[in-house]
């Protein structure tokens, strides 16, 4: 308070706690504010994508009447269609051997993970995911073991398919050790490509905690040459297991082999490996929007899978 003549008067101002206050809802309100941006700008980029997917499964279809009611080829979608990747948009598409059915879609270029909706010829619409041609022809263990060899160092696993307990099916493979002593192996075989972007997923877990296995994906037309390499720390939480790499430019033949645990029961389920940068989550011709090229759990198949990071 100060006095001029015979008046008085107060000088009030804004103590620390109360800026304090203002700066902590100003701040409060900023973060909200981003938050709702980011999801309005999120839905708005689904909703671009799932409609850039539509259009591009309509453009395909369309093709259908002027070629005997097949598809393009993998080869001839651009020219066929009038469809190219842009600044932000990469398309993907995936046709069977027979041009019958086919897979295509819009993902955002630099998204993490890929924003991607997919059009099947299967279900006529979109749904999330990036079309992926699954090269692991009995991924899941749904009927037999078929595809699958097992071999150790001391006494070979005894494979077994246990009911009840499958991540993606009904179906899981158990592995344990006639004699365990050394390492023991799970692997697949199938014809490779050099020069090309690999990405491998699956469901491992062990039947007690403390169990250390590996995957290595390799080149194997002559000698093992592995290109990605997971060591792996499993327990009896089911843990979902990705890798990516390239392979050689030799290679011809792949190999995805897997060391079991050394005392105790190792679990495996929904392999998935793909020719692509981007890793998935499984899937296969039992999975919405998939198709079998050929018998169901016994060939390879093809249809929309949702990205991870």
């Amino acid at each position: 308070m100060y006095r001029m003549g015979n008046e008085h008067y107060s000088l009030k101002g804004f103590t620390i706690v109360e800026l304090l206050i203002v700066i902590v809802v100003i701040a409060i309100l900023a973060a909200i504010t981003v938050v709702a941006y980011t999801g309005i700008q999120n839905r708005a980029d689904e909703s671009a994508y799932q409609s850039t997917a539509s259009q591009a499964g309509k453009k395909v279809l369309a093709t259908g009447p002027e070629n005997s009611d097949l598809f393009p080829t993998e080869a001839n979608f651009n020219s066929a269609t009038g469809l190219s990747d842009s600044s932000d948009t990469a398309y993907t598409y995936v046709v069977s051997d027979d041009q019958k059915n086919f897979c295509v879609s819009a993902g955002k270029i630099n998204s993490d993970p890929l924003l991607s909706f997919a059009f099947t010829s299967t279900k006529g619409s979109t749904q999330k995911g990036l079309c992926v041609r699954n090269l692991v022809e009995n991924p899941s263990f749904e009927t037999n073991t078929g595809g699958w060899s097992f071999a150790g160092s001391s006494g070979a696993p005894t494979p077994q398919r246990v009911s009840g307990i499958g991540q993606t099916g009904t179906w899981a493979m158990s592995i344990q050790k006639d004699n365990p002593v050394g390492s023991a192996q799970m692997n697949y075989i199938f014809p490779g490509e050099g020069s090309q972007v690999y990405s491998v997923g699956f469901w491992a877990w062990a039947s007690a905690s403390g169990c250390t296995s590996s995957l290595q994906f390799a080149r194997n037309n002559d000698g093992f040459s592995p290109f990605i390499t997971e060591s792996l720390s499993l327990t009896t939480t089911p843990q979902y297991i990705s890798g990516t790499g390239t392979s050689p430019s030799d290679t011809t033949q792949i190999r995805l082999r897997l060391t079991t645990c050394a005392s105790n029961t190792t679990y495996f389920d929904s392999f998935i490996v793909t020719k692509n940068d981007a890793r998935t989550a499984p899937g296969d011709g039992s999975f919405d929007g998939w198709i079998w090229e050929g018998s169901a759990n016994s060939s390879t198949s093809f249809g929309p899978a949702e990205t991870i990071e």
